[in-house]
């Protein structure tokens, strides 16, 4: 295998061609949105390759059936705040994705509602988290 300097998943961030800075806002709510503010349904889940820097996320939209494919390597911010860190992203065919799937990862399921607020102040996207409650972003 050929060995880079600073790929270790202990480094900090640092910039790299292809990577953008992540910025991720979360809220916790008091309760769910009604249903009625739930415009899209998916399920999205999370394979974490271990001792990597590295996930696989699948994304089934349940409203049309369609399904996205992403590789992604999140590299942590050195000091926490409001920027997570940088983020790459590579979009796969299902094809390459099965692939990448063979490979041993911590699974995580989750499920998503597309929420839109209808008066015209804002979307996001909110999923449930047995750790923290509802979560929006």
């Amino acid at each position: 295998m050929t060995e880079q300097i600073g790929t270790r998943p202990e480094d900090p961030a640092r910039a790299g061609k292809y990577s953008r800075v992540e910025r991720e806002r979360r809220f916790l709510l008091a309760e769910a949105p009604p249903v009625s503010a739930v415009t899209a349904s998916r399920r999205i889940t999370d394979r974490y390759l271990p001792g990597t820097r590295l996930r696989l996320r699948r994304i089934d939209y349940r409203d049309s059936g369609a399904c996205e494919f992403k590789f992604t390597q999140k590299v942590p911010a050195a000091r926490r705040g409001f920027v997570q860190g940088l983020i790459t992203n590579t979009y796969l065919s299902a094809a390459e994705y099965d692939l990448l799937a063979s490979l041993p990862a911590l699974v995580m399921p989750a499920p998503h509602g597309g929420i839109h607020d209808r008066q015209g102040g804002g979307a996001g996207s909110a999923r449930l988290s047995a750790c923290t409650g509802l979560a929006c972003r």
